[in-house]
C-alpha cells in the first residue's frame, strides 16, 4: 500500500526544484489537466504544497512538509 498516489508523487517531484503553475505541471507529468487540479487541491489541503497568485496564474510550491514527504518516499 502506498502512502501517496503515483500521480501526486509526480506532481510533488515536479515542484522539488522550482515553483510551477498547473499547466506546466500537467505538461511535464503527462497527466490530464482535470486531474492535475484535483490532485493540487488535495495536496494543498494536506499541507504538502502552497499556492500564490502571480500575474494571474496560481503558482504552486512545496512546503517543508512536502519536502519531508519526498525525502521519505525516496
Amino acid at each position: 500500500m502506498s502512502i501517496i498516489s503515483q500521480s501526486k508523487k509526480k506532481i510533488l517531484f515536479q515542484l522539488l526544484n522550482e515553483p510551477k503553475h498547473g499547466y506546466k505541471i500537467a505538461k511535464s507529468t503527462n497527466l490530464p489537466m482535470g486531474s492535475i487540479y484535483d490532485h493540487l487541491s488535495e495536496l494543498l489541503k494536506a499541507g504538502f504544497i502552497e499556492c500564490e497568485e502571480k500575474d494571474g496564474k496560481k503558482i504552486y510550491k512545496l512546503t517543508k512538509k512536502g519536502e519531508i514527504l519526498l525525502k521519505a518516499l525516496e
